[in-house]
């Protein structure tokens, strides 16, 4: 197992996939974000989309039934809004079904690590560019098995090359800061935002941003008292299988049309969170 360093995370993606480069195709989940499906496609690696279930996670069996029909040599899969889910099971199975079939773990949403990695992963990604639990600006690394090759594009690259020690330094120590930061802005959501019954709270994806579902119909209104009060806040990725291949997983363009992501980073203070949570309760009863 070897940790190795970029510019980008998707720059350590894309070196992964040129050094360990295959015919048959890698299997992504529905609501990745763009530039995953943009990174396959400059490695010229194939790929297809898998559906994701209520966890908004790729479809485990939807993925198992996909691997049995043959052609895969890959997954990769996406913590999806940050939550850390626990995959030892479900990448042990994928392992059964396909001992060499290539793990990508995509935790780039997470709290970076160095050491993390689960055992049948391939790759780990973390990252610390724009909108990451850490958001220095710049920045990813991958943490890769020992049975996989992995070699940089552009080895003499500056813009590609940070200083190792002062990156590490610097996740480090920003870590407790932004976490306890967070937990101050998602209590305030927690305390004006769970009574309210056209709410859906998200249990446990509350680290990245703040996850909450709000009826289809009404989130464009409450996206725009948000905004109309002077504040801001995101919604999820389309479906990216009907961007790049025009294919339909319905789920995730079910799920794309009800999520609302609240911030909790250096850009929200308390006030700004209580403003947030004061336009939503003008729309929502």
């Amino acid at each position: 197992m070897k940790t190795v360093f970029a510019n980008r995370a998707s720059n350590v993606l894309y070196d992964f996939l040129m050094s360990n480069h295959t015919d048959g195709l890698f299997l992504l989940p529905a609501n990745v974000c763009p530039c995953v499906p943009e990174t396959f496609d400059k490695a010229n690696q194939r790929y297809e989309f898998i559906d994701i279930d209520e966890t908004h996670a790729m479809d485990a069996k939807l993925c198992f039934d996909r691997v049995n029909q043959g052609d895969c040599s890959g997954v990769l899969f996406v913590h999806a809004y940050g939550h850390t889910f626990n995959n030892a099971d479900f990448y042990a199975q994928l392992r059964q079904l396909q001992n060499d079939i290539i793990i990508i773990d995509d935790k780039c949403l997470l709290v970076p690590s160095f050491t993390d990695h689960n055992e049948n992963s391939d790759l780990t990604l973390y990252s610390t560019g724009y909108a990451k639990f850490i958001e220095l600006g710049f920045g990813g690394c991958g943490i890769i098995s020992k049975d996989r090759k992995y070699s940089p594009s552009l080895p003499d690259s500056e813009y590609l090359q940070i200083d190792e020690q002062q990156y590490k330094d610097k996740v480090i120590q920003g870590i407790p800061q932004v976490s306890a930061h967070k937990q101050r802005i998602n209590a305030i959501y927690d305390n004006h935002l769970r009574s309210l019954h056209e709410v859906t709270m998200w249990n446990n994806y509350s680290d990245w941003r703040y996850m909450i579902s709000v009826p289809k119909e009404k989130r464009e209104a409450v996206l725009k008292s948000i905004f109309d009060h002077g504040y801001f806040a995101g919604t999820n990725y389309p479906s990216q299988a009907m961007n790049f291949k025009q294919q339909a997983c319905y789920v995730a363009e079910r799920e794309a049309l009800s999520v609302i992501n609240l911030f909790n980073d250096f850009r929200a203070n308390e006030a700004f969170a209580l403003g947030v949570c004061k336009a939503i309760k003008e729309v929502l009863s």
